[in-house]
């Protein structure tokens, strides 16, 4: 009750959107000091994973109930027997995904591009230390060859969104390019993936984003690939959260960042 009158004077909104365009993500690409970290960042933007769902990138098969899944070496071994292949699908398990009460979330599959399969083998042979641990992903230090924690793709985004900040102080970046603020997070990549998918799916279907509704087949496929539950009839309204950007992504396709 003491701080009433300071709440009504704090009238300051958080004014960083919540999608990031391909110029910017390209600068987090840049500024990442590792090939892990880099791929912390493509990981979400490119396949729509929150930060602790890296971790379940599992190298090795795996099985879940009678069914075995692929892992990464063997989607490797894939891509190279299959040069013409663009796309590669992986499994993710409902363990290592958000859920309610600590049971974990909704198994999905994740589509990964080439040139993201490719940039997850170039770390596995070239950066990744050698480590009999199933994870992709482990902590960089010398002395420790764990799995990242569930924390590590945010707090690896903060790092390169600094260093992003203070190369834009110094007039290094685009000064037409959309500039990352304070306010942007890991999780702003997902809101990213998600836009993206919801426009270019519209688009394909020749449908305009804003007829889209929650039971339109455009909605329900963004959802199925976010991995949030989705009724029968309709796609749940955590889902319209991650598609709200699409007026700035016209934008930055139309005009580029203003």
């Amino acid at each position: 009750p003491d701080l009433k009158d300071v709440a009504r004077r704090n009238t300051n909104k958080r004014t960083a959107i919540k999608y990031l365009s391909p110029g910017l993500r390209i600068s987090l690409i840049v500024y990442a000091k590792t090939k892990r970290d880099a791929l912390l960042i493509r990981t979400s933007s490119e396949c729509g994973l929150r930060t602790m769902e890296n971790r379940g990138l599992l190298l090795n098969d795996f099985r879940v109930g009678n069914k075995t899944h692929k892992g990464l070496l063997s989607l490797f071994k894939e891509m190279e027997d299959n040069e013409d292949q663009l796309e590669f699908t992986y499994y993710l398990q409902g363990i290592y995904s958000k859920g309610s009460h600590s049971k974990g979330g909704k198994s999905r599959e994740v589509f990964i591009s080439k040139s993201l399969l490719q940039s997850m083998r170039e770390y596995w042979a070239e950066e990744r230390a050698i480590s009999d641990i199933d994870h992709l992903f482990l902590n960089n230090s010398n002395n420790n060859k764990e799995a990242i924690s569930e924390s590590r793709a945010s707090k690896v985004f903060e790092e390169i969104r600094d260093r992003v900040i203070l190369a834009q102080e110094k007039g290094l970046l685009d000064e037409d390019e959309q500039a990352i603020e304070k306010g942007h997070t890991h999780h702003c990549l997902r809101h990213t993936f998600g836009t993206d998918k919801f426009y270019d799916i519209a688009k394909e279907n020749n449908i305009l984003t804003e007829n889209v509704t929650s039971t339109s087949l455009v909605y329900l496929a963004v959802a199925k690939l976010l991995g949030h539950t989705i009724n029968p009839r309709f796609a749940p309204s955590t889902t319209a959260n991650y598609i709200r950007s699409c007026n700035y992504k016209k934008a930055f396709e139309l005009n580029g960042p203003k």
